[in-house]
């Protein structure tokens, strides 16, 4: 669908990290994919920082605080020095847009900031959509606890979020955004909108008010049709990837392994968010049993995700929580079925043949699965890799998910009735 460029409207998008950074993982996926989805009819404005996620240099070969083609939008890549208040305050001055789009309700430049900014009316009220990013669920919310309750309390004090319109990745993320809105109060939801259940969440939902508009999957090709190890009855090639932090649970994940009989290789790759957390997985990896081969692989860029899923058999990944989880989809395309915590959108798997989503408190549950997973044989398992495949490429062409994201922000626009 194209629109003349003349009447198009533009979108001013705020986060934390972008392409080519990787190491934030889903929020830099689901920006890029719209923008590659949409940026025919909207266009796309993105403010974010000049390195990847605690790296320490800038990227190299991009200047900063310049106007730059990526993809179908243009790019600021902002230093340090251009991370301060008074820079931001002065770009969102100087820019003509019609809309923001924050990609996180607690990152301080590129959403408190706009906030409190739009608020003053110390810059032009336009309408602004805000997506927490899985920031609401209750694993997340654990993390710097008090924090973030006393900064809500202030918000509520000041009403700095009345009028904003929040943006729901699913069902599931939604009523993550109900409790937090019921428990303090006055953050207001700007206008009703009806809500769009996203393929295969067939859940009753009330008109509440808040947008689902599912992320858009990377659409692109399955480029890496390499044959994987052939699945040996009481042998396994798991993996992990992933950010290496405490909401990705890959301690317990090693847990998961530990007592179950075969021959079992989980490899691991991610970026080290939290060095003294993964020094905690490393000290458990070393009681190991013999039976059991724990490997640390190193960081994998985005675009080689499908060619790693495609060497392992499953994906052990029990996280604490996931607003979409753009790598369980990488990992179905590429024919590895999933292993997953029901703490995701991603449900009734084992109905579908492609893997198991399984409540996190249940180990028992998760060690039934891997150890069935251990004894399963070639056809068996070649069956539940074909119907995973088959499953992605299904969701990820659902016409419903790309009219989601549209539908988003023309009402946001007033577009839309």
């Amino acid at each position: 669908m194209e629109v003349d460029s003349s009447s198009r409207k533009t979108i001013l998008t705020m986060v934390g990290y972008y392409i080519p950074g990787y190491k934030a993982g889903g929020p830099i996926r689901s920006i890029s994919n719209v923008v590659e989805a949409l940026g025919d009819e909207f266009d796309f404005l993105i403010l974010t920082s000049d390195r990847d996620l605690r790296a320490p240099c800038p990227y190299e070969g991009i200047p900063s605080e310049t106007w730059l083609p990526v993809g179908k939008a243009m790019v600021m890549y902002l230093s340090i020095k251009g991370l301060s208040f008074w820079n931001i305050l002065e770009l969102l001055r100087s820019t003509k847009y019609d809309l923001i789009y924050l990609n996180s309700f607690f990152a301080r430049r590129f959403s408190m900031i706009p906030c409190f900014l739009t608020w003053s009316g110390v810059i032009p009220k336009k309408p602004i959509i805000l997506a927490p990013r899985g920031e609401f669920s209750k694993g997340a919310m654990k993390i710097k606890y008090w924090r973030k309750i006393i900064y809500m309390r202030v918000v509520k004090i000041l009403g700095v979020y009345k009028n904003i319109i929040w943006h729901a990745s699913s069902i599931f993320e939604k009523e993550d955004i109900l409790n937090i809105l019921n428990a303090i109060g006055n953050i207001s939801i700007a206008m009703p909108v009806s809500d769009v259940n996203p393929p295969n969440l067939n859940r009753e939902v009330e008109n509440s008010g808040i947008l689902i508009a599912m992320d858009i999957p990377d659409r692109t090709p399955f480029l890496h049709d390499r044959e994987r190890e052939k699945k040996i009855s009481g042998s396994i090639k798991l993996c992990f990837l992933s950010r290496i932090s405490p909401m990705k649970n890959l301690d317990v994940a090693i847990e998961l392994l530990d007592g179950l009989e075969g021959d079992i290789q989980y490899n691991i790759y991610g970026p080290i968010q939290d060095k003294a957390y993964w020094n905690r997985c490393e000290k458990r990896i070393e009681t190991m049993p013999d039976n059991i081969r724990i490997e640390y692989k190193g960081e994998v860029p985005y675009e080689q995700a499908r060619k790693v899923f495609s060497m392992y058999h499953f994906f052990l990944f029990p996280t604490r929580g996931e607003n979409y989880g753009h790598v369980i989809m990488e990992s179905l395309l590429a024919g590895c079925p999933v292993i997953i915590s029901a703490k995701t959108p991603w449900r009734n798997l084992e109905g579908s043949g492609v893997g198991w989503d399984l409540p996190l408190e249940d180990r028992h549950a998760f060690r039934e699965v891997l150890q069935k997973c251990i004894v399963m044989g070639a056809d068996e398992y070649a069956k539940h890799s074909t119907l995973a495949k088959e499953y992605a490429v299904n969701r990820c062409m659902h016409p419903e998910v790309l009219e989601q994201s549209r539908s988003l922000f023309r009402k946001a626009l007033g577009d839309e009735t």
